[in-house]
């Protein structure tokens, strides 16, 4: 099975898992700070017998939060956080607001200077279209 494949096996797990924390394009919330390790910690056994990797959790995760909608309610200060359970945790922060800028003109930057659309400035991974959250 394919890194990408195994990603979207990841991303269908966390939504049929945790419908409420991992919702679809139009209700995206910005997740716990951390959350990923809890979804390691609370799903070791399951994800090994479904043969799901963590790096594979993480990608998946990494794309989760990538997407345009996602991107945009981590920047707008005072978004309610939430847990897996969907439960409000707290709230984007200045600090989380300002990072969240500085991030998305960086990884602009790079894809202007390159012409390309990277995932991540250190990933080298085509983003797979199968996994995009955003509406059109």
């Amino acid at each position: 099975m394919t890194s990408n494949l195994k990603s979207e096996q990841a991303l269908t797990f966390l939504r049929e898992t945790y419908p409420q924390a991992f919702r679809q394009p139009g209700d995206i919330k910005p997740l716990e700070v951390g959350i990923h390790r809890e979804i390691v910690r609370e799903n070791k056994l399951l994800l090994q017998k479904k043969g799901i990797t963590t790096s594979a959790v993480y990608t998946a995760l990494y794309y989760y939060c990538a997407s345009k909608e996602y991107r945009k309610a981590r920047k707008t200060l005072g978004n309610a956080r939430i847990n897996l359970a969907g439960e409000v945790v707290g709230e984007v922060t200045l600090a989380e607001v300002e990072l969240s800028k500085k991030s998305d003109a960086k990884f602009f930057q790079e894809r202007k200077k390159t012409g390309t659309k990277p995932a991540n400035s250190s990933h080298k991974k085509a983003k797979p279209t199968h996994l995009k959250t955003d509406k059109k």
